[in-house]
């Protein structure tokens, strides 16, 4: 991510809860370049088929965020994720939509690697996504280093210093998070 300071977006995000004229504006002004490379990131997860632009994805994760009241986010980290989990709703939301069209799909074993998981059927994202949330349920911290990692692209070392973490304990989590999720896919997804 661009190197913003944390204290620009905080204030903002203060003055948004506030309700105070333009600093709607000025965030998206300040961080939309960021945002459009956490979608082209997300982007790599959505299937060939689907024609969702980073633009667009952007362009409905704010309509989430910024519904009918006015959001209360802590800080610059807790904003970013409540926009990656935006963006994940807008992509699982279109592949339940592009599922329902279909009328069931042809599943396949979805892999869990190093890199970012290449989803390609609207049922695999689904799949993939509730697990993630599973994974939150019982282990939050190591969930979240999957969230940063697969979705939104961050190293080891951007992640560390995201969650005020060190770098081996991002690594340990990823371990755990990975082998947790590989089993869970392994256990329950039918091809």
């Amino acid at each position: 991510m661009t190197e913003i300071r944390p204290n620009e977006v905080t204030k903002l995000l203060r003055e948004i809860e506030l309700r105070t004229p333009g600093a709607v504006e000025q965030l998206v002004e300040l961080v939309y370049h960021d945002l459009k490379r956490m979608a082209s990131i997300r982007m790599r997860t959505i299937p060939p088929w689907d024609m969702l632009q980073p633009t667009a994805l952007v362009n409905e994760a704010f309509l989430k965020l910024f519904g009918n009241e006015p959001p209360s986010w802590e800080n610059r980290r807790h904003f970013f994720r409540a926009a990656s989990r935006a963006m994940r709703n807008v992509i699982v939301d279109r592949a339940r939509y592009n599922l329902a069209q279909k009328r069931g799909g042809q599943g396949r074993e979805i892999p869990l690697r190093e890199e970012l998981i290449p989803i390609e059927e609207s049922e695999q994202a689904i799949f993939v996504t509730e697990a993630i949330e599973q994974l939150a349920g019982l282990h939050p911290r190591q969930a979240e280093v999957v969230e940063l990692r697969y979705y939104v692209g961050l190293s080891n070392d951007q992640i560390a210093q995201a969650m005020g973490i060190s770098r081996n304990t991002v690594q340990r989590d990823w371990d755990f998070a990975s082998a947790w999720l590989k089993k869970k896919l392994a256990d329950e997804w039918v091809p």
